[in-house]
């Protein structure tokens, strides 16, 4: 994903904050554990430019005190929100400095509150039954990908394409986020930018234990290596797992008391591998829309492979019934975990004696081109709710305050997470800019739920261990290409009723 969405997806792997955001149930499930708020220690940020970098707002502009009432899903989307005053903490000041830097350029009096509901579901509902009532109680609301596209909630939120003040053209708006969300390609209901911190934590990563690999492989150097070559395959990964596992109590079965090469626990994570292997689920017609059209070929090989991974090769397995956590990998229960960058600042991790390094989800095999990582449909979209009467002022309060974060809050982010990066050792940096290079959205997994959850089907096929990805392609992309049509019918009677 281009811009600072590639930019940031390094810099937050390492930062220590508490970040905790739901996932819908039909698709894999954030458990995560918790992060304790532990925040790295503050240094001099480098020249990079970000802060003289001007957007083009008037000068003048001033809101007259307009109250803008924000309202999340919870409060630890602290990088949205802030704290009310200087709390000690680099991070939470920098955002805390954004939001009343704007407030006094703006003259507008900010305003938030926390969703009470603890499911993403149950927050997605009550967003539809206050805007619905017709009453302007939100400016903006700061709602995950689930509880907004998958839930079929577009109708709520206004198109900002055209907004007077927005300019999404700016570095600090991850523009071709927005354009994978936007289901005819021009309209820009979902606003994804530098305003919402938490997202790069949303990215697919491996994380492997670099003191099993000396001890069954030699230098984990040589991993790294492998990865920046571009030859990191699933096969790749099977043979190094292999290598890795060790039957800890002697009894020639693989169980809870060994050391795994690689354990995958329920779905959680396995939408992460099939995102990563370049299968082409859909493509967009001459006006913008999409078609699902699977390659079947390739869909067919990622099966195969993948089953082969989890349910063949020695020393890996998957457990429908088993979550496993940072605390597993942190305790040497498995030498690849599969998860999000998110796990980075789980305490478990942080607290791991064992040193660990972090890398991509492998390649289909070395034919693939590129590496390839999906952002999950947790991470969080701006919006401006239908009853907002004055969202044209709205719009100049999300461009500062997006341009702000631009300017000092990734600032700030990165520098601190850039030299502790780089000072892990030699070739983290540089997979790390791998995964940063490649993370993007997928208009087709956005939309799952509202087409009939056609975009998790190597996941499903995996998770049953069965290879026959065609049967599931012929039974679901057939009504999912009609959902998509009565959608776009929908969307073109709505766009001839507002041009009247």
């Amino acid at each position: 994903m281009k811009r600072t969405l590639s930019l940031f997806l390094a810099s937050l792997m390492l930062a220590s904050a508490l970040i905790s955001c739901s996932t819908p149930a039909d698709d894999p499930a954030d458990t995560t554990d918790s992060a304790e708020t532990t925040l790295p220690v503050e240094t001099e940020p480098a020249e990079t430019g970000r802060a003289d970098a001007k957007d083009n707002l008037p000068a003048d502009l001033k809101l007259n005190g307009m109250k803008v009432h924000m309202h999340s899903f919870s409060s630890e989307d602290w990088d949205i929100i802030g704290k009310n005053e200087e709390s000690g903490d680099m991070i939470f000041d920098a955002v805390y400095y954004r939001t009343r830097s704007v407030a006094d350029r703006l003259d507008v009096k900010f305003e938030w509150t926390d969703s009470p509901h603890e499911k993403w579901q149950d927050f997605s509902t009550s967003l539809e039954s206050t805007i619905l009532a017709g009453d302007d109680v939100w400016q903006i609301v700061f709602a995950q990908g689930n509880s907004t596209i998958q839930s079929n909630r577009d109708h709520l939120f206004m198109d900002m394409a055209d907004s007077k003040y927005l300019d999404l053209e700016q570095p600090w708006w991850w523009s071709d986020a927005m354009y994978e969300v936007s289901f005819d390609g021009q309209m820009r209901r979902y606003l994804i930018g530098d305003i919402c911190l938490t997202n790069f934590l949303r990215a697919g990563a491996v994380y492997f234990n670099k003191n099993i690999y000396e001890d069954a492989l030699g230098n984990p150097d040589d991993l790294y290596k492998l990865v920046i070559d571009g030859g990191w395959t699933l096969d790749k990964m099977g043979e190094l797992a292999t290598a890795a596992y060790r039957d800890v109590n002697g009894n020639g079965t693989l169980d809870a008391e060994d050391i795994y090469g690689f354990h995958f626990g329920k779905k959680d994570y396995i939408v992460h591998m099939e995102y990563a292997l370049d299968v082409e689920r859909f493509h967009r017609d001459e006006r913008g829309y999409p078609v699902m059209e699977y390659d079947l070929e390739r869909a067919q090989l990622a099966v195969e492979k993948m089953n082969k991974l989890l349910y063949q090769t020695k020393g890996c397995a998957f457990n429908s019934q088993t979550h496993i956590t940072a605390a597993d990998f942190a305790a040497r229960k498995t030498f690849f975990f599969g998860n999000q960058l998110l796990a980075a600042v789980n305490a478990a991790l942080r607290d791991m004696e064992d040193d660990y390094g972090i890398i991509p989800f492998p390649k289909l095999d070395e034919t693939q081109a590129d590496y390839m990582n999906l952002l999950f449909n947790s991470s969080t979209v701006a919006t401006v709710p239908i009853t907002c009467k004055q969202h044209e002022n709205v719009g100049a309060v999300i461009e500062a305050m997006c341009a702000e974060s631009y300017r000092s809050v990734v600032e700030t982010f990165y520098e601190t997470a850039l030299k502790m990066k780089y000072s892990r050792d030699s070739y983290s940096g540089q997979c790390i800019d791998i995964i940063r290079n490649v993370t993007r959205k997928n208009l087709m997994y956005e939309y799952n739920g509202q087409l009939g959850y056609p975009a998790m089907l190597i996941t499903n096929c995996v998770a049953a261990n069965n290879n026959d990805i065609a049967s599931s392609i012929a039974s679901v992309i057939p009504a999912a290409n009609e959902k998509i049509k009565q959608k776009i019918e929908t969307l073109e009677k709505d766009k001839a009723a507002n041009a009247q």
